[in-house]
């Protein structure tokens, strides 16, 4: 029987964190310790990363946590929080399925402990669209209050080669290809940056995109953040540009064959050139050429419909995940959508359907 041992990820540890993250291509970016100390710093969590060790001392697993305290409620942790961040605790992919479930095991046992110990006001973990066999052992294993259903929608890149561009192209359906092509013919360009003042751009027109549909955009120093800290190598903006004035761009990370598609911004006055349509296309065709395998769309709502549909014609297909949390604190219960989001920003506390003073998206 395999013996397990979990700890703390100390820096002492971290390559060895890192080889088990590049082990199997299904860890996103939102596992990687650049991504760790990017929200540390943003929302003033405390990281806590739990790891199985066997035997040998080789690291076979991990759970990264982090928690927000408030003085009143208690903390909440998240695997992991802000704008829809996968955690999901990770597996050697070498590994059988019962020596998995048994890692899964050690790591939700050392979660709770570290929950309870920390007088805990709630515990959500996110599962990881890349592994369904997880989430449903995390429904029947962790003893939650409430589970929310995302869908992921992913577009597997084609291999690079001579046909790439039309390969990339053939994904897609209609009318995307027709939005590309009004884009080129409207003389369109996109080109790619990393200067900080194409990042502040796309941060102005995103808290107007955003604001106009009554959201919450990402901070002004989010952006900053990223050009200060994020090696360049895990991000690109694609800006694009129409007789030398920009119009749109999109923040994308990638880590470990998947891109994620993280900011779209796109100009109001400029949105019937399809200026995002030709951002996407080529930043695609870079994302393969670099040796991606997946383009990812992020979570999606089951009841947002339109941004389900505008997703699907990229060639996407659906890898559903979930949101799991369990309520220490019933108080959290009594509040306002308002009062919780004054005092977890950036973290999901639970489904505010489930509070007795209304409901509101929390994501």
């Amino acid at each position: 029987m395999m013996n397990i041992q979990v700890e703390r990820l100390t820096p002492q540890k971290e390559n060895a964190y890192l080889d088990l993250l590049y082990a199997s291509e299904g860890n996103l970016l939102y596992t990687s310790l650049f991504y760790r100390d990017l929200i540390v710093a943003q929302t003033g969590a405390q990281s806590n990363y739990l790891v199985a060790e066997n035997e040998q001392g080789q690291l076979i697993g991990a759970l990264p946590l982090m928690d927000y305290e408030h003085p009143r409620f208690g903390p909440v942790i998240n695997s992991l929080p802000y704008y829809g961040s996968n955690g999901a605790v990770m597996a050697h992919p070498e590994l059988s399925q019962t020596q998995k479930e048994k890692v899964y095991q050690q790591l939700l046992h050392a979660a709770e402990a570290y929950a309870r110990d920390r007088h805990c006001a709630a515990m959500t973990l996110i599962s990881n669209p890349f592994d369904r066999n997880y989430e449903t052992w995390l429904a029947t294993h962790f003893n939650h209050d409430h589970q929310s259903n995302r869908i992921g929608q992913i577009t597997p890149l084609p291999v690079n080669g001579p046909s790439l561009a039309s390969d990339v192209l053939k994904l897609f359906s209609e009318p995307r290809p027709r939005n590309i092509r009004k884009a080129i013919k409207s003389k369109v360009s996109v080109r790619k940056s990393h200067d900080l003042n194409d990042l502040l751009f796309l941060h102005s027109v995103h808290v107007e995109n955003i604001n106009a549909i009554g959201g919450k955009p990402k901070e002004r120093s989010f952006f900053e953040r990223i050009h200060q800290t994020v090696p360049a190598e895990h991000w690109t903006l694609y800006m694009a540009e129409r007789e030398g004035e920009r119009v749109a761009g999109l923040l994308v990370f990638a880590f470990n064959k998947t891109v994620e598609y993280y900011t779209p911004a796109t100009v109001v006055a400029y949105r019937n050139l399809q200026p995002s349509a030709l951002i996407i296309y080529q930043a695609m065709i870079e994302a393969a050429k670099a040796g991606n395998k997946y383009w990812n769309w992020g979570g999606t709502w089951n009841t947002q419909h339109g941004v389900y549909n505008f997703k699907r014609r990229w060639g996407t297909i659906d890898s559903r995940y979930a949101y799991f949390t369990k309520v220490f604190n019933r108080e959290l219960l009594e509040q306002s959508p308002e009062t919780l989001l004054q005092a977890y920003p950036d973290i999901y506390v639970l489904p505010f359907d489930q509070l007795k003073q209304g409901s509101m998206n929390n994501s």
